[in-house]
């Protein structure tokens, strides 16, 4: 797995390693083309900036997490890191809400922006049912990952105690909307940002500066 790292050069307060997950097709390099990482270094946050090479390859053969393990425990333990943090495009969110599935209780806080959350028939079977708090899924649903995860975040949004920090954002035009909507919907308003785009870097690089003006690191307890 390819990473790029990025420490960060503050030399105050209490260092924090965000991984960067991108979609499918997309690679790390992008995180740092579209302005995420200089809106860290704009705003002189202590956070370390790690963007990983996630192709689908680690989603279908379920090796994401030990794969992104071996990196994250490098840098942590190199750059006496203890707080971490996850950002994930598309897919990528898909895949920090896997990691965070897996490793109940190490990551302190998440952002998703235009998150894959599932199908079309999936989000649909949720929408139908009357969002992620109403839906009772069959016993005859599919094991597979995208089920499992949503599982997971229904649990944890109905005890919002159990889940990590969650952030998200997304623009309306996106095909994969409809996911957001119903994730935004258990979500406080102070931790969502919506706008007009698509499915693109035009909308997240926006998006993403919308929730750096929430301060979403500055605090675990807020």
């Amino acid at each position: 797995m390819k990473t790029l790292h990025d420490p960060t050069p503050e030399r105050s307060g209490e260092r924090i390693l965000l991984v960067m997950l991108p979609g499918v097709g997309d690679h790390p390099e992008s995180f740092f083309r579209n302005d995420v990482v200089q809106g860290l270094r704009e705003r002189h946050l202590p956070v370390d900036a790690l963007a990983a090479e996630a192709g689908f390859p680690y989603y279908a053969d379920e090796t994401l997490v030990d794969r992104l393990d071996q990196h994250i425990e490098r840098v942590m333990r190199e750059r006496d890191i203890r707080r971490l943090w996850f950002l994930g495009t598309s897919l990528g969110g898909m895949g920090a809400l896997i990691y965070n599935r897996a490793r109940p209780g190490r990551v302190d806080g998440t952002v998703l922006l235009a998150p894959y959350l599932g199908s079309r028939r999936v989000v649909t079977e949720v929408r139908d049912a009357g969002g992620l708090h109403a839906w009772h899924p069959s016993e005859e649903a599919p094991g597979d990952m995208e089920w499992r995860v949503l599982r997971w975040m229904q649990q944890r949004l109905l005890d919002p105690g159990t889940l990590p920090r969650l952030y998200l954002g997304y623009a309306r035009g996106d095909p994969f909307a409809l996911g957001s909507e119903l994730l935004q919907r258990q979500l406080p308003a102070e931790r969502t940002a919506v706008i007009d785009g698509g499915h693109d870097w035009s909308a997240w690089s926006l998006l993403w500066q919308r929730l750096l003006e929430r301060a979403p690191f500055d605090s675990l307890d807020a």
